[in-house]
């Protein structure tokens, strides 16, 4: 389980960056009807870097669970 909670904190950390800043905190900006389709969607540029970024804090971390 501790694992898991190191992986949602930086899924978490990657939508709460793209909702506050891409998004201006507008939930009409979400097209719900492409969520699915793989063509339409962006590849991801964005959620690259907070990911990255936030094993920086979470790899140290984790020498506390283990």
């Amino acid at each position: 389980l501790s694992r898991i909670s190191y992986w949602a904190s930086a899924y978490d950390a990657i939508l709460l960056v793209e909702h506050h800043h891409f998004r201006k905190c507008d939930f009409s900006t979400y097209n719900h009807a492409i969520w699915n389709v793989l063509g339409r969607l962006p590849w991801g540029a964005a959620a690259i870097i907070p990911g990255i970024l936030s094993f920086a804090l979470i790899i140290p971390c984790t020498n506390q669970v283990w």
